[in-house]
């Protein structure tokens, strides 16, 4: 069994749907999908959570590539409200979602090995070959962040692709420690940074693994992170998969043609 965790509102629905689409096309091995949400609509209207129909769904996909594959709906919002309540970081540049997987170890249906994809991911290979990196002496596995290894450290890694040894995650309490550290101070790149500075047992992956730049004939998962732009102005740019028209005319990617169309046929019914 593959493991794999996403996390987020029913905003990054789309995302999901398109990064399911993506894995079982190349994966045919039995998966589940660990989907962590909340709701904090009292925050923000925008903050509902993923619904059980959106969670029937996503498990019909992963279960039409193999009958043996689940998705499984964890609703944190109890205790996200507990430990960030009044946080500095419920505001900030990213939504309060992204600081759901920092609560993996504390969630004990959570196996022992498993990968936190981020909702703007698509798999151009077999996932498998993530989950099969062998670390058993790691926290965690990552690649390094494509601006921050130049820009914060050489070993400053991107978080939205990691391999996670929930045994050692649970004897180090590193998530728990970054979890606090969020929940009690206004950082830089919030929870990215936080697991950079108290990750002591890493291991670096090859690039193949989280590609956040542009497709290569080897990469294995394509990552459609914030990229910067310096001519003819600087400038941010931020396409996801599910902006059609951004990722055709602007970043010239039709290889992932077929996912996007299965996902308009899905989220069209």
């Amino acid at each position: 069994m593959i493991n794999l965790m996403q996390a987020g509102n029913y905003k990054v629905f789309d995302g999901m749907v398109i990064s399911a689409l993506s894995i079982v096309k190349h994966c045919k091995d039995p998966i589940t999908m660990y989907i962590l949400t909340m709701d904090l609509t009292d925050l923000k209207e925008e903050y509902r959570p993923i619904s059980d129909e959106n969670i029937k769904t996503l498990d019909n996909i992963y279960k039409n590539a193999n009958s043996e594959s689940k998705v499984v709906k964890i609703d944190l919002t109890d205790m996200y409200k507990k430990e960030f309540e009044n946080s500095p970081s419920n505001e900030n540049f990213y939504t309060p979602y992204t600081f759901l997987r920092l609560f993996a170890d504390q969630l004990e249906m959570l196996p022992e090995k498993i990968i936190y994809l981020d909702t703007d991911v698509v798999a151009n290979g077999n996932i498998k070959e993530l989950f099969d990196v062998d670390i058993t002496n790691y926290e965690i596995a990552a690649v390094k962040d494509y601006y921050g290894r130049f820009f914060i450290n050489p070993r400053y890694c991107n978080a939205g692709v990691i391999l996670f040894n929930m045994t050692i995650l649970k004897q180090t309490k590193m998530l728990n420690k970054a979890m606090h550290l969020c929940a009690t101070k206004k950082i830089f790149l919030n929870d990215q940074t936080a697991i950079h500075r108290l990750t002591e047992k890493k291991l670096i992956l090859p690039r193949k693994f989280n590609e956040q730049h542009k497709l290569r004939k080897d990469t294995i998962i394509r990552h459609f992170a914030m990229s910067l732009k310096f001519f003819p102005y600087f400038r941010k740019q931020n396409i996801k998969p599910w902006n059609v028209d951004g990722l055709h005319n602007i970043l010239k990617c039709h290889e992932f043609d077929d996912i996007i169309e299965n996902w308009q046929k899905i989220t069209q019914k």
